[in-house]
């Protein structure tokens, strides 16, 4: 029974989550400009470096997604990693493999995937 409540809301957090943001070079041109020195704007800076951490977020959370879904069905072994994952989903609590990645949040997992 766990198990089917687990594999539930993995399949709810992957529909969820988006796979992935737009591509870097999809940026509006304005926002790429650089001005006479060759150089971005400090704010660019910022959100590009923002884009980046966001997508290894991202990128980390569908990863541990398939191989705790593949963990739980039996095709798979579950590490310690994917049990400790798997005990913070059951919890409603965001798994430290992804805190790590992500901002700093003392909210429940299900108000942390909203926000998102």
């Amino acid at each position: 029974m766990m198990e089917q409540t687990i594999l539930v809301k993995i399949q709810h957090m992957k529909t969820a989550i988006p796979k992935e943001i737009v591509q870097r070079r999809k940026f509006s041109k304005d926002i790429m400009r650089v001005n006479s020195r060759g150089l971005l704007h400090c704010h660019t800076t910022v959100l590009l470096q923002e884009f980046e951490r966001y997508g290894a977020l991202i990128e980390s959370i569908h990863d541990s997604l398939e191989l705790l879904d593949k963990a739980v069905r039996g095709v798979q072994l579950m590490s310690t990693d994917l049990d400790d994952m798997c005990k913070a989903l059951s919890m409603n609590v965001v798994p430290e493999m992804w805190a790590n990645f992500a901002y700093p949040s003392l909210k429940p997992l299900s108000a942390w995937v909203v926000d998102l």
